[in-house]
């Protein structure tokens, strides 16, 4: 996987700082945007350059703001693969998560094997699919 437009978003700075790192290994050349809060990620699928991949926690400090982070991912570009990662998500959230438009979720804490089977699995197979 390479050249992706990534955007991440965690309140936590330190699992914030990690998915940087390790998004740097397994996407090479992709241009990786890390965001702390809900409403600035918002604003940057608005008004920015559609995402290939959005990882996002659900549970931000304001509440469920995961949720509108994938509606405003969706509405910006359909194809956008969006992963939703969470240490304490109920099957109700879950669900709700992809009947909203989220591809896979990961329980935190998770291994990087699981982040990259996860990316592979809807980023790569969306670029076989668009080409």
């Amino acid at each position: 996987m390479k050249n992706l437009n990534i955007l991440v978003v965690d309140d936590n700075p330190y699992i914030l700082k990690s998915l940087v790192q390790i998004l740097a290994c397994i996407a090479e050349n992709s241009a990786i945007t890390a965001i702390h809060d809900a409403p600035l990620a918002i604003s940057a699928i608005e008004n920015g350059t559609p995402a290939n991949l959005v990882i996002t926690d659900f549970r931000i400090p304001s509440g469920r703001e995961g949720l509108e982070i994938i509606r405003a991912a969706r509405i910006k570009s359909p194809s956008t693969a969006i992963i939703v990662m969470s240490g304490d998500m109920t099957e109700t959230d879950i669900r709700d998560c992809m009947c909203q438009g989220a591809n896979a979720f990961l329980q935190k804490p998770f291994l990087r094997q699981q982040l990259e089977q996860a990316i592979k699995a809807h980023v790569v197979t969306r670029e076989v699919v668009a080409a």
